[in-house]
């Protein structure tokens, strides 16, 4: 079982990605949930980065189906959500899967192909996640570590990682997807 602060963490994720709001996730979720953050980043839905998103949140959903144990085409509770997460936060995998999906979100925020994301490229893909424009902003200050009013890959991925994999209640990636 996860830690009480990566169960919190975990929580929050699983809320955002249940697209019908049902209290379980499918792949249709996450397909949903890709289909409205390519639509709300205003990306043509046949675009090389629209592909790339659903193919990235496909993949992590693959793997969650993995391990909590379920078919592709499976539900998966809270509990076994947090559990294949933990499972694979514990085997140093967790990034493995949700590093391409990370990845391919970054890519897809940053609009003008300039390499980096500005708080508008941001709010463009986190507004398709449910996120208010509050949340948004705070989450863009966490993960624009250096302050330079853009994030770079690698800023992205380090306070993923945080998020997913960091016990540490004062680790700067805590908040990227929001208060828990």
């Amino acid at each position: 079982m996860a830690d009480d602060l990566l169960q919190r963490k975990y929580t929050l994720r699983f809320h955002q990605l249940d697209a019908s709001g049902d209290g379980v996730l499918s792949r249709a979720d996450l397909a949903a949930l890709a289909q409205r953050v390519i639509a709300t980043a205003g990306e043509a839905p046949t675009s090389a980065k629209a592909e790339a998103v659903r193919r990235a949140d496909d993949g992590y959903w693959q793997a969650v189906a993995a391990l909590a144990g379920v078919g592709e085409d499976g539900r998966i509770s809270l509990e076994q959500f947090v559990d294949a997460l933990s499972a694979a936060n514990d085997q140093h995998r967790l990034m493995d899967f949700a590093a391409p999906a990370i990845t391919a979100h970054a890519a897809l925020a940053d609009r003008n192909g300039d390499g980096v994301v500005d708080l508008q490229e941001y709010r463009s893909v986190y507004t398709g996640l449910g996120a208010d424009d509050a949340t948004i902003e705070a989450s863009f200050r966490q993960l624009d570590v250096n302050g330079d009013g853009v994030v770079t890959l690698d800023e992205w991925l380090a306070s993923a990682t945080d998020f997913y994999t960091s016990t540490d209640p004062h680790a700067p990636g805590n908040l990227i997807l929001g208060q828990f």
